[in-house]
């Protein structure tokens, strides 16, 4: 997970930069904004690949490995 965290970091730091945004440095935000991206799409495609199945509770969503 360091590394994932460390590669989100790099990333956004690079396109803060070339956008010639400031401050350069990623905020927490950013960086939860994207590890919440990157997890909502790994989770999609785990399901996609059948092995994974979410569905919907009262208040929140489940995940269940497929067995």
């Amino acid at each position: 997970m360091q590394e994932i965290v460390f590669e989100i970091i790099t990333d956004i730091a690079h396109q803060k930069r070339e956008a010639k945004k400031e401050p350069t440095a990623p905020i927490l935000s950013e960086i939860s904004t994207e590890i919440r991206r990157r997890v909502l799409q790994a989770l999609q495609d785990l399901e996609t690949a059948g092995k994974i199945v979410s569905g919907e509770t009262i208040n929140d969503k489940y995940f269940k490995v497929n067995v």
